[in-house]
């Protein structure tokens, strides 16, 4: 996990200092602020690292997820934008006749690089971390279903509920724009998490007291979406 952040540090970090210095010569340009609207579909999935046996997870489908949310871009040169904002996404997974259903609330911080294709079109393409919060959680197998699943980690696993609070890793984005008149401007991106962070806990099954389980459970979510933004220097 700390080679995830020392990774993105060592990249965020001499970029991001180059990109917000007005008095870099290369930099003298058109100043980038902007606020908008994001709509799309989010397929996660998850993946199992204490499990080393594929076939206990057969037939592992991404169901479909609605994401949206609103941010801000910014940055003292227009080819490097700094991007942050809320979102809701939806993750978890389906296997055979069980769902697991994660509602998150996410902040990612991206820092990405802005170039123009043929103007008014752009390609946009960074990357940096993100953290999530979940505030809802069922589990469904049939007809049986779970609402109470989640909790805050501990250390003892009578104490756990099977799923954390918490999520936190890497977020990869790209996007083409278009610069409409005026002061708007639309973008269809796509992005992917890479969880860092195990979101499953260590708990007893409740069947069985004396069973712990542990599938130290990581978000991978692939998401389409597209954007709407207002240029505040417009």
């Amino acid at each position: 996990m700390r080679s995830f952040f020392f990774l993105a540090l060592f990249i965020l970090l001499p970029l991001g200092s180059f990109a917000q210095d007005p008095g870099t010569p290369a930099l003298k340009g058109k100043q980038i602020q902007r606020i908008g609207l994001q709509l799309g579909v989010s397929m996660p999935k998850q993946v199992f690292t204490t499990i080393n046996d594929p076939a206990a997870y057969p037939d592992f489908n991404n169901p479909a997820r609605f994401t949206a949310g609103f941010y801000s871009e910014s940055g003292t040169h227009e080819y490097f934008v700094t991007q942050i904002g809320v979102f809701y996404t939806g993750g978890g997974y389906k296997i055979n006749e069980a769902i697991l259903r994660l509602d998150y609330l996410q902040v990612p911080l991206t820092l990405s690089f802005r170039s123009p294709i043929v103007e008014p079109v752009y390609l946009q393409a960074g990357l940096g971390p993100y953290f999530g919060f979940a505030f809802n959680g069922l589990m469904k197998n049939e007809s049986v279903i779970e609402r109470d699943i989640l909790s805050i980690p501990g250390g003892k696993p009578e104490d756990n509920k099977s799923y954390s609070f918490f999520d936190g890793g890497l977020n990869f984005a790209g996007s083409v724009e278009w610069v409409l008149p005026g002061s708007q401007i639309l973008k269809l991106g796509v992005s992917y998490h890479l969880g860092v962070f195990k979101v499953s806990n260590k708990y007893l099954y409740e069947d069985d007291p004396d069973t712990e389980i542990n599938t130290g459970a990581k978000n991978r979510i692939f998401s389409i979406h597209l954007s709407y933004l207002l240029d505040l220097k417009k």
